[in-house]
């Protein structure tokens, strides 16, 4: 990687592992954000969900998303999704938004 990043960037993320530095370059661009209330843990060993997945997927496609007031978090993402067709017809009616990967 190109960028000079702090491999330390999450309590949870071990350093030595082999996706620290990714892990950690996607925080500092600003891809992922962690949680613990001030972003603090990544949970590395924890199951990727639809919205999860989605929230980093916006940044490849340099989606403009806008949210309602009333939206959950992800709603955005799953607007968005189903508007580029990222789902087919027969799936974007069952998408979890808290469904595993």
């Amino acid at each position: 990687m190109d960028m000079d990043v702090d491999i330390e960037c999450f309590q949870d993320v071990d350093p030595e592992m082999w996706y620290a530095e990714y892990v950690c370059t996607a925080k500092a661009l600003g891809y992922v954000q962690g949680d613990g209330g001030e972003g603090i843990y990544y949970r590395p060993s924890d199951t990727l969900n639809v919205s999860e997945i989605l929230s980093v997927i916006r940044y490849l496609y340099d989606w403009e998303l806008i949210a309602a007031h009333e939206d959950a978090w992800y709603d955005p993402f799953i607007r968005e999704a189903n508007e580029q067709k990222l789902f087919d017809d027969t799936m974007s009616d069952y998408i979890e938004p808290a469904g595993d990967v």
